[in-house]
Order: C-alpha cells, then structure tokens, then sequence
C-alpha cells in the first residue's frame, strides 16, 4: 500500500524551533516535507525521520539559529535540507551528519551556512565518522569570520565521508566568504597569506 507524503507549513510564531520539530518529529510518510516560512527560529533542531525534505516556503527567508551544541542534527537518512539559513554561534556547529548511516544520501542545497556570529570552535558541517555517505552539497553559501592566525572549519571531514573536493568544485557552485582553502582532512575558511602556516 503506498501511503501519500504530507507537506507541513511552518510559520514563526515565537521565535523558537519548537513547531519545526513538532513538524520533523510527527512526519511518518515517506518523502513528507516540511515547509519553512520566513522568521527566526532559535533553537536545536533534531531530524530523525528518514527521507524528509526540510525547505523553505516559496520566497521565505527562514532562519535556525543556536548558540551551543548543534543547529542543525541530521540523524535520519536521505534528509534534504534546502533553502534554510543555520546560524552558528560560539563553539556551535551548523549542521552535523555524524548519525547519519553509512552509505545514506544527505542532500544540503540553496542554505546559507553562517558562523560570522561564532568563534575559532564554531563548524558549518561535521560529517562525523563511518565510512562514506553519498551527498549532494551545492549551491549553497558558507560564511565565516577572519581570526589573526586561527580559523573556522566550513567543512569537518576528518572521518573522510564525503568528496571535499566536489563541495569546493565550480561544478557543485558553493560559495565560500571568505575564500576556502582544503587542509587534509577539512574545508576551512582563509587566513591572510603571511599567516598561512598555521593552516594544517
């Protein structure tokens, strides 16, 4: 029996998550979608139901933001998150995949991943550990702070599970403010040229 994917609308009522995660918490349908209207949105947010589509609504401008732990916690498989704006704050990571099951698909397109507001610990996405997930990041805008000598990680992949070099790539047209550079294992964002040897 195929049962019939829902579309969730959420607007911004008290500038909390709380009705976002109502919404990803009671999605039980198979590609069900929940759909973001324009607002703040402070709080955690936990996605533990399998191909759901998180987006924004048709012209909406949505917002996550958080201050501690994760934003954005991507547990279930085949999520696809599109349009969103996740604001990291001090030591904050945007988004995280490390729950996320080896060889399951994430796909993270048209957000804007922002730690302007966080420091030298704050991450825009952490892929966590496993073997490889197969992931669509594009389009998407990662904006960081310039620190004297120290940087910010637009990309933790020291569990090596996606191509870095793809999100970097013109193909997948991600853009990085400022620019990016590619470390060994991360994606993390320029230092001025006379302090490049702190990169590693």
């Amino acid at each position: 029996t195929e049962i019939a994917s829902r579309v969730t609308d959420i607007t911004d009522r008290d500038d909390s998550a709380k009705a976002m995660q109502y919404a990803m918490n009671n999605a039980s349908a198979e590609n069900d979608t929940v759909r973001v209207g324009s607002g703040t949105y402070n709080g955690s947010l936990s996605v533990d139901t399998g191909s759901l589509t998180i987006e924004a609504a048709d012209g909406a401008s949505p917002v996550v933001t958080q201050n501690s732990g994760t934003v954005l916690d991507i547990n279930g498989d085949d999520v696809a998150v599109d349009g969103l704006t996740v604001e990291a704050g001090d030591g904050t990571t945007a988004v995280d995949l490390d729950d996320v099951s080896d060889d399951a698909a994430v796909t993270l397109t048209d957000n804007t991943i922002d730690l302007t507001a966080g420091n030298t610990d704050s991450v825009g996405i952490d892929t966590g550990s496993g073997s490889g997930i197969s992931e669509t990041i594009e389009d998407n805008t990662f904006q960081g702070s310039v620190f004297d000598t120290e940087v910010q990680e637009f990309v933790d992949d020291s569990g090596n599970r996606v191509d870095r070099n793809g999100i970097v790539s013109l193909i997948d047209d991600n853009t990085f403010e400022p620019d990016v550079i590619a470390s060994v294992t991360n994606l993390i964002t320029a230092v001025p040229q006379e302090d490049a040897d702190v990169v590693s």
